[in-house]
């Protein structure tokens, strides 16, 4: 990789893994919305590298990506956040800071470990056994690590000493203990990739974190007071900030990953060098790789019917809605038949179930198969996984109205069953920039429309004016631009795609 390829590499990934982020938050939120800038990551990686193997193979890079981000979603930080900016002066400023920076390292830091000893894995410098004793070492750390730095051990006992929430339950002891066994694992195997690489991933994540976090800070409580800088940050002037602390984070995010993959280049390159033997990934037992993908395949269906049960109603919550005006006495009477005092037992067992599971399909269960030489799974993973999960929220996750719910439904499902049918059914591979295409202006596109009825709703007063969407098109689309923070945000995510565009095509106009 030379010097120019390094430059366009960084711009790139601070563009792309800015947006990536802030759309994370905008749209999908938790773990599978970390899915999103981990595959840009990756693919990008993939395709600024000079190694032809690799590039033609991007999707094993932007998958492995994705599922080595998913993790780090586990871990809570509204309330950690909260102490250093809800108030003037701050709760606790520091505990607030030294929790961003702490869980800003482990998502970074966690991915860039989880991704090179995928890479390693896939480019067979591990064995099965190796690979088998490794994780199942990190998911039992995991564990131990939970309880042991954030689970009270009873009901009613008193706080971890080192605890950043005030309410919530946290998890970032997961993330250290299976961070330290694919550090430790590294440093006996002397694996620089995995050393240089989660390392400085995960001083770029916590430092990265901490800036937009007192930037975040800054705009709400000190722009205002700044001549200068209250015409660009403080929210009188409709900006928002925690968007601004999301796109912050994640531009050190991307820009830290970058460095360490030119840090680390050499290495990876030599490392590489055995997929470049055999040609691409090759799995390490075909009929096991196939079954297992099946497997996955029939689990991801069977975690989609969970959307379609509907959950019960409590009467609690249908009076609350009622106090605050979201439904009319009329609404209120005619769901009163149906609501119940307390969620039944079954329902809780199945709801826990579901919740328990998506780590396993979306997260531990691709990466087993992908490390495994899973060709299906990783192109899986990189188009039909990442479209599935953003169709998950806009269409099954948050009701809008019944039209447009059902509108939705129907295209994206068609859209979802499509993908899977070509890349598998035909063998069709979408292409490097097909693939940045969905994740960046397919992800836009798909957010706007669904933000477009919200935000009309919000800006209106009027009973009916989402009731045909063609009907006065220009007067919502005017109801729609009043949300002057949410265009700003927009615009911002359009120009970093665009730029995000810009460099990948030059590149490859350049190099390939």
């Amino acid at each position: 990789m030379d010097n120019l390829a390094a430059v366009l590499l960084i711009f790139s990934a601070i563009a792309a893994t800015s947006y990536a982020w802030g759309m994370r938050g905008t749209t999908i939120g938790g773990e599978k919305g970390a899915m999103l800038p981990g595959a840009l990551i990756g693919l990008l990686l993939a395709v600024f590298s000079d190694v032809l193997i690799v590039r033609e193979h991007f999707y094993i890079f932007s998958a492995l990506g994705a599922v080595s981000m998913y993790f780090g979603g586990s871990m809570t930080y509204g309330e950690t956040l909260g102490l250093s900016m809800n108030s003037k002066p701050a709760e606790n400023m520091k505990k607030g800071l030294l929790g961003v920076f702490v869980k800003g390292f482990l998502w970074f830091g966690s991915f860039g470990a989880i991704f090179s000893t995928g890479i390693n894995a896939v480019c067979y410098q591990y064995t099965v056994l190796e690979i088998a004793i490794v994780f199942s070492l990190a998911i039992i750390a995991g564990v131990v690590f939970y309880i042991l730095l954030n689970k009270p051990l009873k009901k009613g006992s008193k706080q971890p000493k080192i605890y950043f929430s005030k309410t919530r339950q946290e998890s970032w002891g997961s993330l250290l203990g299976v961070y330290l066994v694919l550090l430790v694992f590294g440093l006996l195997r002397l694996n620089t990739l995995t050393i240089v690489f989660s390392v400085c991933c995960a001083l770029f994540g916590g430092f990265g974190w901490l800036l937009g976090q007192l930037i975040q800070i800054y705009s709400i409580h000190y722009a205002k007071e700044n001549i200068f800088f209250s015409k660009i940050l403080s929210r009188s002037n409709n900006v928002d900030s925690w968007k601004i602390m999301e796109c912050v984070f994640g531009a050190f995010g991307g820009i830290g990953a970058a460095i360490s993959f030119i840090i680390t280049y050499p290495v990876f390159k030599s490392t590489v060098f055995t997929l470049e033997i055999n040609g691409g990934l090759m799995p390490f037992n075909r009929t096991l790789s196939q079954v297992l993908f099946i497997i996955w395949l029939v689990l991801i269906c069977a975690d989609m019917v969970h959307y379609f049960i509907k959950k019960p109603i409590l009467k609690s919550d249908l009076k609350n809605l009622l106090d605050k005006g979201e439904i009319s006495q009329a609404q209120y009477s005619a769901k009163l038949i149906k609501a119940v005092d307390e969620i039944p037992k079954r329902y809780k067992a199945y709801d826990k179930i579901t919740v328990l599971s998506e780590p396993v399909l979306y997260g531990v269960f691709s990466f087993i198969m992908i490390s495994l030489g899973g060709r299906n799974a990783a192109i899986a993973t990189s188009v039909f996984i990442l479209f599935l999960v953003i169709s998950q929220e806009i269409a099954l996750e948050k009701k809008i109205n019944k039209v447009f719910n059902l509108t939705m439904i129907f295209l994206l499902a068609i859209v979802s069953v499509l993908i899977l049918v070509l890349q598998l059914a035909f063998g069709y591979i979408f292409n490097d920039f097909m693939t940045l295409i969905l994740y960046t202006a397919a992800y836009e596109i798909l957010t706007l429309i669904w933000l477009f009825p919200q935000e009309i709703k919000k800006n209106s007063n009027e009973d009916d004016i989402e009731l045909n969407f063609f009907k006065n098109i220009f007067k919502k689309i005017k109801l729609f631009f009043r949300s002057k923070a949410l265009i700003k945000v927009h615009v911002y995510f359009i120009f970093c795609i665009m730029i995000t565009i810009l460099l990948f095509v030059i590149n490859k106009n350049i190099y390939y």
